[in-house]
């Protein structure tokens, strides 16, 4: 109860210091430090690491010092002015200092940041921390690797409230773990909402196309529910992408991205058309046509250069039926993969080739499975579509039979994802 009463104390007055006009980013800072003030054990959850591993083996709580956007750092070329998110102090001397990012790692340091600390930590001899929603970038990696294994410590969200979660006997832990689903930072996100939500989310996607794209929203039709399902699925779809790269980042180069699949009435496309000819295009249809499809969001990761000079990957995908038609029946949902390759268009042509050689799986999913079950569920899938890879090799089409025996495609077959297991 006193760690319960100590976080909280200090949490509302470092909010108060800063006038309530804290980011998500800067928001945790303050959470994780001062959980670590107020219960030392936490170190273990939040960084990784026990606290007596940081101060050397001694511990005297009196000397303990944790302290958020307040340390500044110095020396060397250090930009003038950078401040840690966290930084740890022992006997008045940094031991830790933490960066915190809770957006896409994907996008450019122009300021050198992450940089800045890394040359901190190497001047200092003090371990990093780099705590991250999603997964670093490659330019990212390769910066935090020019410090030595012991000073460099990598750790998402998701990790630290599964971490969090098995201290059940901690009030404290379990607020923590509260706070980072509420801001959809502990993982995978279940989804909980009605036929209506998904609906107005399909007409609101731009432009949806016959082949299944559609990436646009309209701005002014973006709801506050609707940007709830956006970011839970696009979360759950990169956690897919992180569960599958966990292990070949070097190898694969993963993508995610949304896609409509719709289908439409012809008839009433016809009647459209006819009385407002000027209106076609390329491509083109109103969403407002459509009777039913899919929402898709979709991982997709691929080999630069694959069998035969085509590309070889895979591709998985999390949907939601959008029927428009089906009125006492809920809408189904599930998990979709396939692995695939120029080759592979071959069997798309013929429906009874492609039900007895395509290498894909599909199954319906309901919207609330939790991270384990989904885990569980793709990780069953992966391991049936590549038999059905492998099996392609005793094809009679000598296409598919080059595509099967290749090695790129042979590897991809027999490739197991870590990430993947409970």
């Amino acid at each position: 109860m006193n760690d319960r009463r100590s976080f909280l104390s200090a949490l509302l007055r470092t909010f108060g210091e800063i006038g309530g006009r804290n980011p998500i980013g800067r928001s945790l800072s303050q959470c994780y430090a001062h959980a670590l003030a107020a219960d030392p054990r936490l170190f273990e959850d939040i960084l990784g690491i026990p606290l007596r591993r940081l101060t050397g083996g001694k511990l005297d709580i009196q000397k303990l010092e944790v302290k958020p956007e307040h340390y500044r750092l110095e020396g060397g070329n250090v930009r003038k002015g950078r401040r840690a998110d966290i930084c740890v102090l022992y006997n008045n001397r940094p031991r830790a200092i933490v960066e915190i990012k809770v957006e896409d790692q994907t996008d450019d340091d122009p300021t050198g940041q992450l940089a800045s600390y890394v040359l901190f930590a190497r001047q200092h001899n003090v371990p990093f921390f780099y705590l991250t929603k999603y997964s670093i970038s490659r330019d990212e990696e390769e910066c935090i690797r020019s410090l030595p294994k012991r000073l460099r410590f990598h750790r998402r969200h998701y990790q630290i409230a599964d971490a969090l979660k098995e201290r059940s006997t901690s009030e404290l832990a379990q607020m923590i773990t509260r706070y980072l689903e509420d801001e959809h930072m502990s993982g995978y996100q279940p989804l909980h909402v009605t036929q209506e939500d998904l609906l107005n989310f399909a007409r609101r996607l731009l432009p949806v196309l016959q082949g299944g794209y559609g990436t646009k929203l309209h701005s002014e039709g973006r709801t506050n529910k609707l940007g709830q399902i956006i970011t839970q699925c696009l979360n759950n779809a990169r956690m897919i992408g992180d569960w599958l790269g966990n292990t070949h980042e070097a190898e694969f180069r993963f993508t995610v991205y949304p896609t409509v699949e719709t289908y439409w009435e012809l008839r009433q496309v016809i009647d459209y058309f006819e009385k407002h000819p000027d209106e076609i295009q390329d491509n083109w249809i109103h969403p407002w046509f459509s009777t039913g499809g899919c929402f898709y969001f979709a991982v997709e990761g691929r080999y630069a250069k694959g069998a035969g000079g085509h590309a070889v990957g895979v591709w998985a995908s999390l949907w939601i039926e959008l029927k428009r038609t089906r009125k006492k029946h809920p809408l189904q949902s599930g998990l979709y993969v396939e692995f695939w390759g120029a080759p592979l268009k071959v069997l798309e042509m013929d429906d009874a080739l492609y039900d007895r050689w395509h290498p894909h799986v599909e199954r319906t999913w309901p919207l609330n499975k939790s991270e384990s079950e989904t885990r569980d569920a793709l990780s069953k899938m992966i391991v049936e579509a590549q038999k059905r890879l492998l099996r392609l090799q005793k094809h009679p089409n000598k296409k598919l039979k080059a595509f099967a025996t290749a090695k790129a495609t042979q590897r991809l077959a027999k490739m197991t994802f870590s990430g993947l297991r409970p």
